[in-house]
């Protein structure tokens, strides 16, 4: 009796983990355009784990499973309660913690989103979810600082660089180039500033971008050789053989 029980309670959870791992993915606390959020519906998820959370209100799969949903859905509300009961269980998975300290962080409750964290990679140290979010966290933190540095020093050149690199960094593209053109607007954007800034662009693909700040890359350094073969390139690319000679 015991061992059948067992088995489905094993059967259940590890179905409760792979609808997680699609549900939780599909919950975009920093990034847009998740390809998954079809999936999330059409599966039903909400359905399936609200069924689970009335049959068993403590198992912390379902009450995770349940918050994502809820998170998809903008109710953050709902999804912090069922996120802080799933991680009261000694068997809330990782996704629990992740998920918890990426809201706390976003609601603004940065000490208890720290918290979550730290007990989250205290029970799994090496999971990449956890280790993702304490570096978005981190990078959010950078945010929120700098901006406040800004508020009370708009001239603070040091503060915005910073500030663009992690906005780069998150996925902020236009943001992150809203703060650069002011630095370019005061003349604080030397020629390395301007390098890492089309370094990122350029890792990141962003190539709609790159012209403008090839060219501002050139102005403040007529002699760089990446910008001159870079703008080169480009222009033979448009057929574009007089800004190419």
């Amino acid at each position: 009796m015991r061992a059948g029980y067992g088995m489905r309670f094993f059967l259940i959870s590890f179905c409760f983990l792979f609808l997680l791992s699609a549900c939780a993915s599909s919950t975009g606390l920093t990034r847009e355009g998740d390809h998954l959020s079809d999936l999330l519906f059409q599966t039903d998820a909400g359905k399936t784990y609200r069924l689970a959370v009335n049959r068993n209100r403590e198992n912390p799969h379902a009450l995770t499973g349940l918050a994502s949903w809820y998170l998809r859905r903008g109710e953050a509300g709902r999804a912090t309660f069922l996120l802080s009961s799933a991680c009261t269980s000694p068997d809330a998975p990782a996704k629990s913690w992740e998920l918890y300290a990426r809201l706390l962080q976003r609601t603004g409750r940065t000490d208890a989103a720290n918290l979550a964290l730290a007990r989250g990679l205290g029970l799994y140290p090496e999971d990449p979810g956890l280790l993702r979010a304490r570096t978005d966290l981190a990078r959010a933190r950078t945010i929120a600082e700098t901006r406040t540095r800004l508020a009370a020093q708009p001239g603070d050149k040091t503060a915005r660089q910073e500030l663009c690199y992690a906005l780069l960094d998150s996925g902020w593209t236009t943001l992150a180039l809203n703060e650069a053109s002011v630095l370019v607007q005061q003349g604080q954007a030397d020629a390395q500033f301007l390098m890492a800034i089309v370094r990122a662009l350029e890792h990141q693909g962003k190539h709609d971008y790159l012209t403008v700040w090839l060219e501002h890359l050139l102005a403040a350094d007529y002699r760089n050789a990446h910008a001159l073969e870079r703008l080169s390139r480009i222009a033979i690319d448009r057929d574009d053989l007089w800004r190419a000679n």
